[in-house]
């Protein structure tokens, strides 16, 4: 009897298997889930390492200069990057939509890096030693430039289904890379940590370009075009600022928590956030996903909104449950300070992941029924209410930083879920981006 079922169950697991394969939302989220995973693993080993090689201080004046990558990397994308997945599947000339955009992402965030260095620290005296030493400002913006790159050409690849190539790039190399570094720029104390995550993201972008050529068939040209711009300014432009105020916390959160509670807080809440994206990353890649399928698919919206709802619930739950059992053993491995000071505050960042998840989604059906005003005024509510929260509760702790998190993102979503259900239809109106945005 045992062999009957066997033999009954193999071709529906065959046909199963089948379908999985055919089915690129699926395939482009594990590909983008695996390799936030690998990299949020790698991460974690890399800030554990840290932990042991570094102290407290150092560590939260690192994680200020690398939120604040973070941030300058998504202030020079310019929009490419959504631009990049919601207009590539389509584009009748790939090669010099992808020139202009990594030409536009690579020279604005050599411009940006410099305003922000000479400019902050002047502001955050605890950031001065970097500007005040040439080799490590210049340092801190070609590596923040390559880090930008590596933002958008990850959107490449989204965008021609190819998310397994971010997998080896971003995953292995890049977060390998990282993890290989500290031991050897210990002595530069809080820049070798920074230092470490920028030549990680610099080799990740030698490796992109040269996947690109050779998988792809890109033709790199450092090169402008102006028919590209027309094209696409609108719905770049839109998408720019609503990734600009919603990476704008990312900056803020660590700088107010700086002032007011001091460096070594900085670094219990920066470790908090940073497992507790090891969650977020779920709904991140399968957002991506929703979007890139949803370009190539315009009819089937809807039908691809529900999947990736379902898809995003079923991940998510199970693990939410596994990560808060496990706070105290996550933190434990980082230092008792780390369990100390770190635990209530992850708990809550762990629970606001459904919140995060339901941003995320709204914001990508937002982008892909162009309804680019409403993705602006979620995000503006974002910011607003994140980050007002998070200056109004400080004083009261960092879990109260994290509680402002979750209300931030959970405003945010509903804003966005208010525009589509009052809106008639989810298909486009018109294919032109600039069009669209106008």
């Amino acid at each position: 009897m045992r062999h009957v079922l066997r033999r009954q169950s193999q071709p529906i697991v065959r046909s199963r298997v089948e379908l999985l394969k055919q089915d690129h939302l699926l395939q482009n989220s594990f590909y983008l889930m695996l390799s936030t995973a690998t990299m949020g693993l790698l991460g974690f080993l890399f800030w554990l390492l840290n932990a042991r090689l570094f102290s407290p201080s150092q560590i939260g004046l690192a994680t200020t200069l690398i939120s604040a990558t973070s941030l300058i990397s998504y202030l020079s994308l310019f929009g490419f990057n959504t631009t990049f997945i919601r207009f590539l599947p389509t584009s009748p000339d790939r090669d010099a939509e992808i020139s202009t955009g990594l030409t536009f992402v690579f020279g604005g965030a050599l411009l940006v890096s410099a305003a922000y260095i000479f400019g902050v620290p002047a502001f955050v005296p605890g950031l001065r030693f970097v500007s005040a030493n040439p080799w490590f400002a210049i340092g801190f913006v070609l590596l923040t430039a390559c880090a930008a790159v590596n933002l958008v050409t990850d959107s490449v690849f989204v965008a021609f289904r190819a998310a397994k190539y971010n997998f080896l790039i971003d995953g292995v190399i890049q977060g390998g890379t990282k993890l290989a570094l500290p031991i050897v720029l210990v002595g530069l104390g809080a820049y070798g940590i920074f230092a470490a995550s920028g030549i990680a993201a610099f080799a990740a972008v030698a490796v992109s370009l040269v996947f690109m050529m050779r998988i792809l068939a890109y033709k790199p040209r450092l090169q402008i075009h102006r028919a590209v711009v027309r094209m696409v300014w609108g719905y770049s432009a839109a998408n720019y600022l609503a990734n600009l105020l919603n990476i704008v916390p990312i900056l803020i959160l660590p700088l107010i928590v700086i002032r007011s509670r001091g460096a070594a807080d900085a670094g219990f809440y920066y470790v908090a956030f940073q497992i507790a994206n090891l969650l977020n990353a779920v709904s991140y890649a399968v957002s991506e996903s929703l979007l890139a399928e949803g370009s190539y698919e315009e009819e089937s919206i809807p039908a691809l909104a529900k999947r990736s709802a379902r898809f995003q619930a079923v991940t998510m739950v199970p693990a939410t449950a596994a990560l808060i059992l496990c706070t105290p053993l996550l933190l434990s491995m980082f230092g008792h300070d780390y369990r100390a000071h770190s635990a209530t505050t992850l708990e809550v960042l762990l629970l606001a992941a459904p919140a995060v998840a339901f941003n995320t989604w709204t914001s990508a059906l937002l982008r892909l029924t162009r309804q680019l005003a409403a993705l602006i005024w979620s995000n503006v509510a974002f910011v607003v209410v994140l980050c007002g929260l998070a200056a109004l509760w400080v004083d009261r702790g960092l879990p109260w930083v994290a509680g402002a998190w979750l209300l931030g993102n959970l405003l945010s979503g509903a804003i966005g879920a208010i525009a589509l259900v009052t809106r008639r239809s989810w298909r486009p109106t018109d294919r032109q981006p600039d069009r669209a945005a106008a």
